[in-house]
């Protein structure tokens, strides 16, 4: 059917010798290793979408004069910096800290991919300023790169948890069970 060196896959065995099954030039190990890169950016842009939305539902704070005044002002939890920031911006942003209970993270995006994703011409900064959202945002990181940022989540989680019980046992919030009466 199809003579050697025709070009054509013969017929019979499909397993080479590396143990891969041959489709033509394209392997079973390529197409596993194809699959992992577009679930690892598709991942990547979940996260960028994500820092996309917080921004338009006003809990990220872009730029180092919003991050500066959210910090300044009590409301940031999380402080964002770039994989490719600058030195200055760091020790900026650390300086900026001190005093105040927001999480310093270095993200795995650039100034590039945030500044796009945010929606802004450049973004050596940002501060998320929703609990929620933070911890969300660290979530995702942690799925996306095991290893990096448990410790942050375990952070912005308890403090989460803590937010949700004050709300919970606040003592004259009337709901609208109690506020008719009933209990």
């Amino acid at each position: 059917l199809c003579e050697p060196g025709s070009g054509m896959p013969e017929q019979g065995n499909p397993v080479e010798s590396t143990g891969t099954i041959s489709r033509g030039s394209y392997t079973a190990g390529a197409a596993a290793a194809a699959a992992f890169r577009r679930r690892e950016n598709a991942l990547r842009e979940d996260i960028l979408a994500f820092l996309g939305l917080m921004r338009k539902a006003s809990a990220l704070a872009v730029g180092e004069e919003n991050t500066s005044e959210a910090v300044g002002k009590g409301k940031a939890r999380l402080l964002l910096l770039p994989k490719d920031g600058k030195e200055k911006s760091a020790v900026h942003a650390g300086r900026l800290l001190e005093g105040h209970r927001a999480l310093l993270v270095k993200l795995p995006f650039t100034e590039e991919e945030l500044a796009k994703a945010t929606g802004v011409g450049r973004c050596s900064m940002a501060a998320v300023t929703d609990l929620g959202f933070a911890k969300a945002l660290m979530t995702r990181l942690v799925r996306e790169f095991p290893g990096q940022y448990e410790e942050s989540l375990k952070a912005i989680a308890a403090r989460y948890e803590k937010r949700q019980r004050r709300k919970k046992e606040k003592p004259g919030v009337r709901t609208k069970k109690n506020s008719a009466g009933e209990d």
